[in-house]
């Protein structure tokens, strides 16, 4: 069982959210919604994925939602999609 499941869904809501109001999961990394460090929460949840601790389904609702695993290289890529 995990103790912070309850925090995990609010944050995952308050994602949600913030995707519907501004079109995208780019979180800046000291954005808070609600009182909720909603950027650093986004940046442990990158940081996660990468070492592959995180858990499968939680991935699958964040990259449901839009959520980029490399926001930087996405944003360099469309970059330079643009470009040419």
């Amino acid at each position: 069982l995990d103790p912070y499941a309850d925090q995990w869904e609010r944050s995952f809501i308050l994602l949600e959210h913030y995707r519907q109001r501004e079109g995208h999961c780019n979180v800046q990394k000291f954005h808070e919604e609600e009182g909720v460090k909603l950027g650093v929460w986004l940046s442990w949840q990158r940081h996660m994925y990468r070492d592959g601790r995180l858990d499968e389904e939680r991935r699958n609702r964040l990259e449901t939602i839009g959520v980029s695993w490399n926001p930087l290289d996405d944003q360099l890529s469309d970059q330079w999609e643009h470009a040419f």
